[in-house]
């Protein structure tokens, strides 16, 4: 069963010198993982498989909710979020 979280993520983006810093907050959606399933009668075991995170939008940045002149920020950081394995694992561990 699925379940909806909210988190806020500290980002810095631009590398080493950063050209933006602040706070999103993330809504988001968790598929719970499944373990290793042991061999049985009907099938030779079954591998575990991960939590999964869908549906990820951010709904404020730096505590202003988003509106018509911030999406095209809030896109982004959706972006980026998705493509970090870190930013992806912190939200993971929230939930």
């Amino acid at each position: 069963m699925a379940r909806h979280y909210t988190h806020t993520l500290s980002l810095s983006l631009g590398g080493d010198e950063p050209t933006w810093e602040g706070e999103a907050t993330v809504s988001y959606v968790v598929y719970p993982g499944r373990p290793e399933t042991p061999p049985a009668f009907a099938h030779g075991g079954l591998p575990a498989e991960p939590a999964e995170l869908d549906g990820i939008q951010v709904i404020a940045i730096d505590g202003r909710p988003v509106d018509d002149t911030t999406a095209a920020d809030a896109h982004a950081l959706e972006h980026h979020i998705e493509c970090s394995d870190e930013l992806l694992s912190e939200l993971l561990q929230a939930a």
